[in-house]
């Protein structure tokens, strides 16, 4: 038997973390409801049985394991992964400051892709973006289109002033965002 998250005992009860795994994905269970899910499940006389709430695009987001093959058929084509920029910002607020930075990065550059009609895995996110071709048309649309996913102004200066790069500009965004990289040190 596989246990999902149960939000109202044990682990992440005592440490308050249901909020932080239902943003990534990992949607809280109650006691109850998984022991009512256990009865049905022992009755169904299964090999491999799990109980649990998951939003596999979300989750697929921030564990690669969630984008697995196997987990495919899992993957609602029309679900919605995004998060709001407060989940995001509470999730980047619990995480080390370099698996922030990491997730800050990884989310710009996928939005960097997205204007500019590319792969992500294409970018380097420390060569500049000017060197992929981007121009100021582009440079506009790439900046409102952070804006609403971060939730925060930012200016064609502050794209210059990071380096043009997306390592730059995700440790600018976290300064903008409350939480600053200064944590490593």
């Amino acid at each position: 038997m596989a246990w999902g998250v149960i939000g109202d005992a044990g682990y992440v009860a005592r440490n308050d973390l249901g909020g932080l795994l239902d943003s990534v994905g990992f949607e809280t269970i109650g006691s109850a409801e998984a022991l009512a899910a256990l009865d049905e499940l022992l009755a169904a006389d299964a090999d491999v049985t799990a109980v649990g709430r998951f939003a596999w695009t979300r989750a697929g987001r921030f564990y690669r394991t969630a984008r697995a093959p196997r987990l495919g058929a899992l993957v609602s084509a029309g679900e919605d992964p995004d998060q709001t920029a407060d989940e995001l910002r509470t999730l980047l607020a619990a995480l080390p400051p370099t698996e922030a930075l990491t997730v800050v990065a990884e989310q710009l550059a996928k939005e960097v892709a997205k204007v500019m009609h590319i792969d992500p895995e294409r970018l380097d996110h420390h060569r500049r973006l000017d060197d992929y071709g981007l121009d100021s048309l582009m440079t506009a649309e790439l900046i409102t289109s952070l804006s609403g996913r971060f939730d925060v102004e930012i200016s064609p200066m502050d794209l210059l002033n990071s380096g043009g790069t997306i390592a730059g500009l995700a440790e600018a965004l976290l300064l903008y965002l409350g939480i600053s990289d200064r944590r490593r040190s």
